[in-house]
């Protein structure tokens, strides 16, 4: 009669895990990430970019990484080429960009300006390449 009770206690908690395990996880399940507080929320029908400048403005944050930041993740491994080019392939416009004598793809000119940035040459220089 023991041997049952027991079988019964355990059954009646296995029941009580499996009710608990089954219950809603949350409303943004599965999360790939943890974040504390959305500073997005409530902003979700803004494109990014403009979702991104509204917050900077009314909460005084910075939606991307900085560039040496960023610059370091790429030279780490941290973020893959592949997954660069996949980003900046929707940016990037059909057709080259002229420097100097040399055609370059625009996909390459943003390609170069995020991982190593491009400055506009000095005042004197570019007028003598003029």
């Amino acid at each position: 009669m023991a041997e049952i009770a027991g079988t019964e206690t355990r059954r009646m908690e296995l029941r009580a895990l499996i009710r608990l395990a089954s219950d809603i996880i949350g409303y943004y399940w599965p999360m790939r990430t943890f974040v504390h507080h959305n500073p997005l929320h409530g902003l979700e029908d803004m494109r990014f970019d403009d979702a991104i400048r509204h917050a900077r403005q009314t909460l005084g944050g910075n939606g991307y990484l900085p560039n040496e930041l960023f610059r370091d993740y790429c030279r780490s491994g941290r973020i893959l080429p592949r997954e660069l080019d996949a980003a900046l392939k929707i940016h990037a416009r059909d057709g080259d960009v002229r420097v100097g004598a040399v055609d370059v793809r625009h996909f390459d000119v943003l390609k170069i300006h995020l991982l190593h940035g491009i400055a506009s040459p000095p005042d004197d220089n570019f007028a003598a390449a003029l």
